[in-house]
């Protein structure tokens, strides 16, 4: 009896600690964590959402939503300084119409706000016309070296689009600077683009221009074009340019790219290119300067194209430094009389043969 007792004892020391314990096979049941109430509790905060304290940096704020295509998104606005309604109706417009990138990149934008205990949420719904890829697309310049040095970058790509960001747009003239371009690339101008440009905004000084390049021909032809002028000048230089004297390899040279070639004024298609003078034979009094100086430059004669006037008529030809002097040539003379003789012209003999030099 002794020895049951004591074996009921123990079975019922064992099922209590199992029920303490929650482990008993015998019984299953649902838990509830309790937690008590505490009046003094924090909201949860969105450590991502932007902090502002006053116009600028709300204003920066949304600016910054807009740089990353943000649809729905969160300001924090805390100890802020000034009129929170009236700001953000103010920057909203400012950001949205005002400002290049708004302009450039935003449909329409909404917002709305709430306090929450210290600080004010601020939701901005933005709807774009841009994609976040054409936003980022735009690149920044600074002054017309600047947007002409972006330029150069496309043309010499054969973009058939460049988005900047300008900061000065009332003195630029961007068809003015492509042909500029044009003129001073010869390796790879090989055709003159038309352009189309769009301002975003319509009005101010800083803006984003979004320049487009019409070129008659596609990027894998002009890419063919400029490969193919490469290896003519490669052929040139070696056997016209290996004289004596850089006098007489610029002679030399001028002899062989006038010898079968076909001035032209219609200026269209490849005729204001070196491509036009040196592949097909017939081009502008352009094309043959790009050409010859091309040609020189392969040489390494320093030489660049210059501009001015022949008797009445409007002209461009070359500018050459030839063993330490200074010469020009004029292409489109030697087509027009077939004699190259007397062409490398002394920069003191310029105005009594009757070229006058643009100021």
């Amino acid at each position: 009896i002794g020895f049951s007792v004591n074996l009921l004892t123990l079975c019922a020391m064992v099922l209590a600690i199992a029920v303490l314990t929650g482990c008993t096979p015998f019984h299953r049941s649902s838990y509830v964590s309790v937690t008590p109430h505490n009046e003094d509790y924090q909201v949860a905060v969105d450590s991502s959402a932007l902090t502002v304290s006053g116009y600028l940096s709300l204003k920066n704020a949304i600016l910054g939503l807009v740089e990353d295509a943000v649809e729905e998104g969160v300001i924090r606005a805390e100890s802020y300084s000034g009129d929170l309604s009236q700001d953000l109706s103010s920057a909203v417009y400012e950001v949205s119409r005002g400002d290049p990138l708004g302009a450039f990149a935003v449909d329409y934008m909404t917002y709305d706000f709430s306090q929450i205990v210290s600080y004010y949420e601020i939701h901005i719904h933005t709807t774009y016309q841009r994609t976040l890829e054409e936003i980022q697309s735009v690149k920044n310049t600074s002054g017309v070296e600047g947007v002409r040095s972006r330029l150069r970058d496309a043309m010499g790509d054969y973009e058939s689009l460049l988005r900047i960001r300008v900061e000065d747009y009332g003195s630029l003239n961007i068809e003015e600077l492509v042909q500029q371009v044009f003129e001073d690339n010869a390796d790879f101008a090989v055709e003159l683009p038309q352009t189309e440009v769009k301002a975003f905004p319509d009005t101010g000084s800083r803006r984003i221009l979004e320049i487009t390049f019409l070129y008659p021909h596609t990027k894998t032809s002009l890419e063919a074009c400029r490969d193919e002028t490469a290896e003519r000048v490669e052929k040139l230089t070696s056997l016209y340019g290996s004289e004596n004297s850089e006098s007489a390899s610029a002679q030399r040279l001028l002899e062989r790219l006038v010898r079968d070639g076909e001035l032209t004024t219609e200026s269209t298609g490849f005729s204001d290119s070196a491509y036009g003078a040196l592949c097909l034979d017939k081009a502008t009094s352009l094309g043959f300067c790009q050409a010859y100086l091309l040609l020189l430059r392969k040489m390494s004669i320093p030489c660049h194209l210059v501009y001015g006037t022949y008797g009445v008529e409007k002209l461009v030809w070359c500018q050459l430094q030839l063993d330490g002097e200074r010469y020009y040539v004029d292409p489109t003379r030697s087509l027009v009389t077939g004699d190259t003789t007397g062409a490398l012209i002394p920069e003191a003999s310029l105005t009594s043969l009757g070229y006058v030099l643009d100021e």
